[in-house]
């Protein structure tokens, strides 16, 4: 009776052993895993004039569940779609150079990419 009451602990313990999973993070997908990367960004034109002219700036990513933010330091960024693509246009107070930053991210981390675009006085 005392061994098979062993028996019996022993395979319960080797079932709770085996069972459980360790979250080391990693999902099994390869996207998921990393860091993500920015293989391009530019816009579609580099050159506007301000007072209503846009281009569209496209942030082509690698990574998985990857979030976009956008940022500029004067003019108008609207995020379109899933993010990775932003309308830039500029008014009057933007005239010259500007650098357009997108952070992608995910649970790994994340990177910074840039795009200039001029913007004209009419």
């Amino acid at each position: 009776m005392k061994l098979l009451k062993y028996t019996f602990i022993i395979a319960a313990l080797i079932t709770v052993l085996f069972s459980c999973e360790k979250d080391d993070g990693i999902t099994g997908d390869p996207e998921n895993d990393k860091i993500p990367t920015i293989t391009s960004m530019n816009a579609g034109r580099d050159t506007i004039k301000f007072g209503g002219d846009t281009t569209l700036i496209v942030c082509e990513a690698m990574g998985g569940s990857l979030n976009y933010l956008w940022e500029v330091d004067l003019g108008n960024l609207d995020p379109v779609g899933d993010g990775s693509t932003a309308i830039f246009s500029g008014g009057g107070c933007c005239v010259g150079m500007k650098t357009i930053k997108c952070k992608v991210s995910n649970s790994k981390g994340y990177i910074d990419g840039t795009a200039d675009v001029f913007i004209l006085e009419p």
